[in-house]
């Protein structure tokens, strides 16, 4: 398997997947259960999802472990499960992959008092091509997990901040350029832009560009597909589609999706990055 980071750092682009949390939704998960607990109780739905993002093209999984810290697992009783639950959401996007291709790690936002575990999230990873923490807003909140890896795993990190599409600021109102300086000075290996209210495909890439004129590090995008009305996420796979390109022109070295997201979505990004990767 090809090395993440070499890729990374070559003119070929990535595809990811597109959202998990929404899918598990649509998968029938009621309301209150814990998501990255159906990596127990329901594997074989978790890997029916990785399956069908693989099937639509995508080389880069992320694995169901996004609240997968003991802040967010406590509130349903699932802190003890918390190595099983990385482990085997790792395990299943793994086992998904029927080609090359890659997993990461994916967590959100980790609570102050999670801090002090980060050494055993960062074990339960151990069998993930990298980690990524996403969906944060100051780049203080890297700190602990890049300085745990540099001390443990050694595994490239991704970091990935969310921007308000109006005011191109995090909620924390912290600006892209200072967002890719910090990255750089903490040593990350890529930076990337997900989610994010009223944030679209151009909105990503002009982020990327302003990422791009402060920092050499390997860029990525996971738009969401708009801002939700009840549980219908407005921007479809063709609209989305059509914003690809700007991605790629902006430095984009991998592309996929975050919520609302689907492999419909994936599926239709594929033919605009097999197009700048010449084919193939």
């Amino acid at each position: 398997m090809a090395d993440l980071l070499k890729t990374l750092l070559s003119d070929r682009v990535l595809l990811m997947d597109g959202a998990m949390g929404t899918e598990i939704q649509r998968a029938g998960i009621r309301e209150g259960e814990c998501y990255e607990a159906w990596n127990l109780a329901q594997p074989e739905k978790i890997r029916a999802i990785h399956t069908s993002y693989v099937e639509a093209g995508a080389e880069v999984l992320l694995a169901n472990t996004f609240g997968a810290n003991p802040t967010a697992l406590s509130r349903h009783q699932q802190e003890d499960n918390l190595t099983a639950i990385i482990k085997a959401g790792v395990a299943l996007a793994r086992g998904a992959l029927t080609r090359p291709g890659w997993v990461l790690a994916d967590f959100g936002p980790v609570g102050a008092t999670a801090l002090n575990e980060m050494g055993l999230i960062l074990e339960a990873s151990r069998d993930a091509d990298g980690l990524l923490l996403e969906t944060i807003a100051e780049p203080a909140e890297a700190e602990a997990l890049v300085s745990a890896n540099r001390s443990g795993l050694g595994k490239p990190i991704l970091v990935s901040f969310t921007f308000d599409g109006r005011t191109r600021r995090t909620f924390r109102d912290f600006t892209p350029e200072h967002c890719a300086q910090a990255a750089a000075a903490l040593g990350v290996d890529a930076l990337g832009v997900n989610c994010g209210r009223e944030l679209d495909m151009a909105g990503c890439a002009e982020i990327l560009g302003q990422y791009q004129a402060v920092t050499s590090l390997p860029l990525f995008a996971r738009p969401n597909a708009g801002t939700p009305m009840g549980n219908k996420y407005p921007r479809s796979p063709e609209e989305m589609a059509a914003g690809v390109q700007k991605l790629l022109e902006a430095g984009a070295a991998m592309v996929g999706g975050c919520c609302g997201t689907t492999p419909g979505h994936i599926r239709a990004f594929r033919g605009d990055i097999d197009a700048w990767n010449g084919g193939t």
